[in-house]
């Protein structure tokens, strides 16, 4: 595991820079709601790319104002409400294929 802080908008270069060509699992906390819509799309779209054909995008979320547009990236989306988090969150396991 290698954890690397930069932006995640640069994820394929880091993979290049550590000789990874594909990831299981991408973990994220950023705040898609309140992103540039650019930014979100970039990362998405970057997220996607890297992941393995049976790879999952992790992320909690505070509200599910963007689902839709995470939906448009990885179709298949299972989303659990976490009570136990202050305030309560939403994790979004998203996967690249829906079968």
């Amino acid at each position: 595991m290698y954890v690397i802080n930069g932006s995640a908008e640069n994820v394929q270069k880091y993979l290049i820079q550590y000789g990874i060509t594909k990831i299981d699992y991408v973990l994220s906390g950023l705040p898609f709601a309140s992103l540039p819509s650019e930014v979100s799309d970039c990362i998405l779209q970057n997220t996607r790319s890297v992941l393995a054909d049976e790879g999952k995008f992790i992320t909690f979320q505070y509200t599910n104002l963007k689902k839709e547009l995470i939906r448009t990236f990885f179709p298949k989306i299972k989303v659990e409400k976490e009570w136990r988090n202050v305030p309560p969150a939403y994790i979004f396991t998203c996967e690249k294929n829906e079968i």
